[in-house]
């Protein structure tokens, strides 16, 4: 079995454009073979990072993560858990359309591709958390919750960046946006090893109340 971890970053001009005027300018992808355990957090995992100003355009970089996924379930793992935070409404469909739309191949066979693997969606599995509402649920606030009132004091630290990527990728800070990509991986895998998904769970029932708003 291998976990791959999945972030996405897109460059959209205005917060109405999601999914009709929306670049993806970055993938990440952290391949975890470890054993599904919170002692597997001390051991460091591969990283795959495809951008737009490494590979030049939107289109290569769909190419290349579309040939990286091929080799991974070409290579020997049994089956392959992708594990994401809202990958299910926005990483996932935005691949499938961007897929199409440089004929990686067909819809059919890129939604099978998708369905074949197995998937976890941390902000879904939160959900109970948060009385089944999408409002207060980042990965900043997950995090300043887990710190702040459930003790977690070696949790990572994290700051919201969403809207701020726009910027950054109109000044050219390439760089920043990266970081933004591989802390959100991190922070995902954490989340997935440590326990804190339950914990947090358990937290909200005893509170009677969601946690992140």
């Amino acid at each position: 079995m291998v976990r791959l971890y999945l972030d996405i970053e897109t460059y959209r001009p205005s917060s109405k454009d999601a999914f009709t005027n929306e670049n993806i300018i970055a993938i990440g992808v952290l391949e975890d073979f470890t054993p599904y355990s919170s002692k597997s957090l001390n051991f460091c995992v591969g990283e795959q990072i495809f951008t737009e100003w490494e590979t030049g355009s939107e289109e290569n970089i769909i190419k290349n993560f579309y040939r990286y996924i091929e080799a991974v379930s070409t290579g020997g793992a049994r089956f392959i858990v992708v594990v994401g935070f809202n990958i299910l409404r926005m990483d996932i469909p935005l691949l499938v359309q961007k897929g199409v739309k440089y004929k990686v191949a067909s819809i059919s066979k890129l939604n099978k591709l998708w369905h074949n693997t197995f998937t976890i969606d941390i902000l879904q599995s939160l959900l109970p958390a948060n009385q089944f509402m999408f409002k207060g649920l980042t990965l900043s606030r997950i995090f300043e919750v887990l710190r702040n009132e459930l003790g977690y004091v070696n949790a990572p630290k994290l700051e919201y960046h969403g809207e701020k990527v726009a910027r950054a990728y109109e000044e050219k800070r390439y760089t920043v946006i990266e970081n933004w990509l591989k802390e959100d991986l991190y922070a995902t895998r954490y989340l997935d090893l440590s326990g804190a998904i339950g914990k947090l769970i358990e937290y909200s029932v005893k509170k009677g109340k969601p946690i992140f708003k």
